[in-house]
C-alpha cells in the first residue's frame, strides 16, 4: 500500500496555511513516546534538539542527536544545520514508507558529562536516566546486545520487577510469563519449537519454557526492590557489554589479505552477515549466525579507512596485512559515525568541554506536545506462603486486586494500579498518525463512520481509524454518540470534560485522559472524585439516616 499521494506519512503531516507554518513533524523516544513538534521552514535538526532538550529538561544534550529510522536497526544521525522540511522532502524523493525521527543519545563516552548526569539522576523520571534506559531496553530486546543464558534470564526478571512489580505467580509464573517471554527476552535468546532449535550443544539459545522458569525464578529473588533500582541495575548490565553505547548498522562482512591474488572466491566465502556496531572504542562486527560471536577493532590498530564511490563499501585496514570490506548501503554514515567519536576522543584528551546545543529563535520549532498515557504503577507487596503478591499495599491475586480497585476511593492512584487490567505488560504509546485526505467510506456491511472519522491501514495492514478533527486514533471502531450526548442533554452535559482535558486511549483500547495545559495524565475521568466526594457530604436519601 503506497502512502504518498494519498496519505502523508506518520511523521510528518503538512499544512498549507501559509508561509510560517509549513507542518508538524513527530519525534519518538525508544519507549514508544512522540513529541509533536510543530516547525516551520527555517527549523533545522539542531533546532529541534534544543526544543526536546528544554521538553525533556537535559541540562546539556551535547552527545544527544536526532536520528532518522527507515526500518528496523536502520538509525542515521541527521546533521545538526540540516532544515528539518529538506529531511522529509528527501523521504519522499527516496519513497520511503513510513519513516520516523528519533531522539538518542549519539555519543556515549564513559565517565564524561552524560555519564555522570545519568548516575547523578534519583528517580526514574530524571531525563539523563529515562533517555539511557530506554535506549538500553531498545537495544537489548532488538538482539543489539548480545548476552549468555544467565545474563539474558537476569536482565528480563529485572525488566519484569521493574514494570510488573513483585512477583505474583497467577501473572508472573512460568505457564504465564512463557506465553509473553520475548517482551522481556530477545528473539536470539529462545526458540519457541524444536525445529528452531540450534543444533550445536554449545548454543546459549534455550526454549521459551526454559527460559520463563528461569526468569520467574530470578523474579522471585527481586522482592520489595523498587522499579529504579533495577532500572539501574539493568543499566550497569548492559554497560558490560562490549558494544553498548554504540550506533549499530546491519550489513554483510568479508576480509582478505594484501598480498592474496586470485582470490575472489575466498572472499566470497568468507562473507556473512554481521550487524555492525560503532563506538567509542572502535567498530565491532556481531555475527548473525551466532549471536555471542563478536569480531572487534580498536581504532588504534585502524591504520585508514575509506567508502566507495556508490556508498555501498566501508572498508578498513587492520595493521598493514588485512583489509575488512563491510557492504551496507549505510557505508556513508558509518564513516561520519568513525569520524565522530575519533573527534570526541581527541577533544577529551585535548581536555575541551562541550556545552549544551544552541541556536537562533526562528531555527527552531514554534510548539511542542508529549503525549504519553500514565504508566500503570507496578504491584507492590511481599510473597505470601502461596508465591503471590500480597501484603500492604498490594494486590496479591486478580480477585484481590478487583476488590481492591472497586473499595479503594476514586481519588486514590493506586486503586486504578490495583485493577486487574494493571497486570497488562503493553504500556506502548498509540502512534500518533496525521492524514491529509479522507478514507473511503466503511464497508456497508459495517455500518457509516460517525463524522471526522475515517479507516486506515498501517504498514501491516492492521486497521485503525482516524478523527481528522480532533486528531485521534483508535484501534476499535468509533460509534455514533448518543442523542442526548451530542446534544449535550443527558443531565446537564454530565459526561462533558472540563476545560483542557481530553480522552485518549492507549494501544491496548483502555480509555485515559490528558489535559493539554497542564501535561498532566489520569486513568480516572477529571471530576468524578469531586462529584463523588459532593455526593457522600450531602444530604441522605428519604429514610436513611
Amino acid at each position: 500500500m503506497s502512502f504518498f499521494g494519498r496519505r502523508v506519512s506518520a511523521a510528518l503531516a503538512f499544512r498549507k496555511k501559509s508561509s510560517n507554518v509549513a507542518s508538524t513533524v513527530d519525534v519518538h523516544l525508544c519507549d514508544g513516546s512522540v513529541i509533536k513538534l510543530g516547525i516551520n521552514p527555517k527549523t533545522t535538526v539542531l533546532g529541534c534538539c534544543v526544543m526536546i532538550r528544554t521538553r525533556l529538561k537535559l541540562a546539556n544534550d551535547s552527545d544527544y542527536a536526532l536520528y532518522e529510522n527507515s526500518s528496523g536497526n536502520k538509525f542515521v544521525a541527521l546533521d545538526l544545520d540540516q532544515p528539518i522540511t529538506s529531511v522529509i522532502k528527501l523521504w519522499a524523493v527516496n519513497e520511503l514508507v513510513e519513516p520516523k525521527l528519533f531522539y538518542r543519545r549519539r555519543i556515549y563516552l564513559p565517565d564524561q558529562a552524560t555519564e555522570q548526569a545519568e548516575l547523578e539522576c534519583t528517580s526514574a523520571e530524571d531525563a539523563p536516566h529515562m533517555l539511557a534506559f530506554m535506549d538500553a531496553r531498545y537495544n537489548y530486546i532488538n538482539g543489539c546486545f548480545r548476552f549468555g543464558r544467565l545474563q539474558v534470564a537476569t536482565l528480563a526478571a529485572l525488566l519484569q520487577q521493574a514494570e510488573q512489580g513483585d512477583y505474583d505467580e497467577s501473572a508472573d509464573g512460568p505457564e504465564a510469563l512463557k506465553k509473553r517471554i520475548r517482551e522481556v527476552v530477545p528473539a536470539y535468546a529462545v526458540y519457541a519449537s524444536d525445529a528452531e532449535k540450534p543444533a550445536s550443544e554449545l548454543s546459549e539459545t534455550v526454549s521459551e519454557a526454559a527460559m520463563a522458569e528461569a526468569v520467574a525464578a530470578n523474579h522471585k529473588g527481586l522482592v520489595d526492590t523498587p522499579p529504579f533500582e533495577c532500572e539501574r541495575q539493568f543499566l550497569r548490565l548492559c554497560k558490560d557489554f562490549v558494544a553498548y553505547g554504540c550506533d549499530f548498522y546491519p550489513g554483510k562482512r568479508t576480509w582478505k589479505n594484501r598480498d592474496e591474488s586470485g582470490s575472489e572466491q575466498k572472499v566470497k566465502e568468507r562473507t556473512e552477515d554481521v550487524l555492525i556496531a560503532v563506538g567509542n572504542e572502535g567498530l565491532h562486527l556481531l555475527s548473525s549466525e551466532d549471536p555471542l560471536r563478536i569480531e572487534s577493532h580498536e581504532y588504534e590498530v585502524i591504520t585508514k579507512w575509506t567508502v566507495s564511490r556508490d556508498g555501498k563499501i566501508f572498508a578498513f585496514s587492520v595493521g598493514e596485512d588485512v583489509i575488512v570490506y563491510l557492504v551496507t548501503d549505510l557505508a556513508p554514515a558509518i564513516e561520519k559515525t568513525v569520524e565522530h567519536y575519533v573527534t570526541e576522543v581527541v577533544a577529551i584528551r585535548s581536555g575541551k568541554i562541550k556545552g549544551p546545543h544552541t541556536c537562533s529563535p526562528e531555527a527552531q520549532p514554534d510548539s511542542w506536545d508529549l503525549k504519553r498515557p500514565p504508566k500503570k504503577e507496578p504491584r507492590t507487596g511481599g510473597i505470601t506462603e502461596g508465591g503471590a503478591a500480597g501484603g500492604a499495599g498490594g494486590a496479591g491475586t486478580a480477585d484481590e486486586a478487583a476488590t481492591a480497585a472497586a473499595t479503594a476511593p476514586a481519588e486514590d492512584p493506586a486503586a486504578a494500579a490495583a485493577a486487574p487490567e494493571a497486570d497488562a505488560a503493553a504500556e506502548a504509546t498509540p502512534e500518533a498518525v496525521e492524514v491529509e485526505v479522507a478514507a473511503e467510506s466503511a464497508a456497508a456491511g459495517d455500518g457509516a463512520l460517525p463524522e471526522g472519522w475515517e479507516e486506515l491501514e498501517d504498514d501491516e495492514g492492521n486497521k485503525y481509524y482516524y478523527n481528522s478533527t480532533t486528531e485521534e486514533t483508535s484501534w476499535d471502531r468509533p460509534t455514533a454518540a448518543p442523542a442526548a450526548e451530542a446534544s449535550g442533554g443527558g443531565g446537564g452535559g454530565d459526561d462533558a470534560l472540563p476545560d483542557g482535558w481530553e480522552a485518549l486511549q492507549d494501544d491496548t483500547g483502555a480509555t485515559y485522559y490528558y489535559n493539554s495545559t497542564t501535561e498532566e495524565t489520569s486513568w480516572d475521568k477529571p471530576g468524578a472524585a469531586a462529584e463523588a466526594a459532593g455526593a457522600a457530604d450531602g444530604a441522605l436519601p428519604e429514610g436513611w439516616e
